[in-house]
């Protein structure tokens, strides 16, 4: 079930992931996915913390680390 079939839409930002796995361990896949984790790591203005949700693989959760 996606945003749309759940009247979610506009609710939450949803971004596109990688394309493609890591080719090793030291080189990110930059992609809207990864670089809006980063962006939302190094706020400074809330003290919540930050919970991501992945609908497959976790290369945007390791390229941002």
């Amino acid at each position: 079930m996606n945003c749309l079939n759940m009247n979610l839409t506009g609710n939450y930002p949803v971004f596109k992931s990688a394309n493609t796995g890591l080719i090793d361990s030291k080189t990110p896949n930059i992609s809207e996915g990864a670089k809006a984790i980063v962006k939302e790591a190094l706020r400074d203005d809330t003290n919540l913390p930050l919970y991501v949700v992945c609908g497959a693989d976790l290369t945007d959760i390791a390229s941002a680390y």
